[in-house]
């Protein structure tokens, strides 16, 4: 009988251990997707407001090509937040007029040829090799008089992984404390009424 006993307790551990399993399977996936997209609309909110301020200096005369304060309105968008490892203006060209950093031949190549095969767009959203782009049309009179790039680390991936490996390895631990102290409690419990 205590045999029977001890195979179904461990039946349904083992049952539980694949059900949170599958759960944090499950919730991993969507938190990721969640973030990410939580992580852009962020990025689209901040170069907004910066693409706003650089079309109304176009608006009252200023040239993409001279804006004068245009690294500082760039600089505004780093302090607003720290995820955002470069900000830089292109022409229509794609060929850089100013950067906080020194911009990558590579990420250009890339952002150029996708967004030549894409004209129409508002915004591109460009998953690179080491980060992630995102490309605002920057207008005047509705022509797209350049390009508003933000280069955005890709180390949030890294950052979501942690905090949910954490949060599962804690689960895990009070799930197999749990299951501990429920095996000894009905083992217990047996015994007494077996005795009786």
């Amino acid at each position: 009988m205590q045999k029977k006993g001890l195979r179904i307790l461990l039946l349904l551990f083992l049952f539980l251990v694949l059900t949170l399993g599958f759960n944090a399977f499950l919730t991993i996936s969507s938190f990721k997707k969640n973030n990410l997209r939580n992580y852009f609309s962020l990025a689209e909110t901040i170069a907004k407001r910066i693409r706003s301020q650089i079309e109304t200096g176009l608006i009252f005369g200023k040239e993409l090509e001279i804006f004068y304060g245009l690294k500082k309105i760039l600089q505004k968008s780093v302090k607003e937040w720290p995820v955002i490892t470069n900000t830089y203006i292109c022409n229509i060209n794609c060929s850089v007029i100013t950067a906080l950093q020194d911009v990558d031949k590579d990420e250009i190549d890339t952002i150029a040829a996708i967004i030549n095969k894409n004209v129409e767009k508002d915004i591109y959203t460009i998953h690179l090799l080491h980060s992630y782009a995102l490309v605002l049309p920057i207008f005047k009179n509705d022509i797209i008089h350049g390009y508003l790039v933000f280069s955005l680390t890709k180390d949030i991936d890294g950052q979501t992984e942690y905090i949910i490996r954490n949060q599962i390895f804690i689960i895990l631990v009070v799930t197999v404390a749990s299951f501990a102290l429920l095996t000894l409690f009905i083992t217990y419990s047996l015994k007494q009424f077996s005795s009786v």
